[in-house]
């Protein structure tokens, strides 16, 4: 939900996106480093790409796109978008059947399509983890 997100003249700091997210400030915590210890070393550039949709993070390896992060109150919305080949292996996995039909219902853009994740609770994270990994892979 763009309308939730953290709006400022410049990107959060740890201090104020600890406040906006609550609870969930852990989860992405936790969701940040496991992807670090997983994959090596990330990137992050903060954004704003319309003036009332606040900041929104692009997390990136070398120069890959692994998703966006948007921070909300006391929530964060994770963003992919997927080529057709991660699309087909999403298809396939031992993914939730939303999260399969969600990407394959959404919309579709010249990168791919845009699968979007409200993280409330931890138990996401590990689908999170699931398709950062599928989206590296292809």
């Amino acid at each position: 939900m763009p309308g939730n997100n953290i709006r400022a003249s410049s990107p959060p700091t740890p201090a104020a996106l600890r406040k906006a997210l609550g609870e969930t400030f852990s989860y992405w915590k936790h969701l940040r480093t496991t992807l670090e210890d997983q994959h090596g070393p990330l990137t992050e550039e903060w954004k704003q790409y319309a003036g009332s949709a606040g900041w929104t993070m692009k997390l990136l390896r070398k120069k890959r796109n692994l998703f966006f992060f948007s921070p909300q109150k006391n929530a964060f919305q994770i963003t992919f978008l997927f080529g057709d080949k991660a699309g087909e292996t999403i298809a396939k996995s031992a993914l939730p059947k939303k999260i399969i039909s969600d990407l394959k219902n959404s919309q579709r853009y010249p990168e791919g399509r845009a699968l979007r994740m409200t993280v409330k609770h931890r138990s996401i994270l590990q689908h999170i983890l699931t398709l950062t990994a599928i989206k590296l892979e292809k």
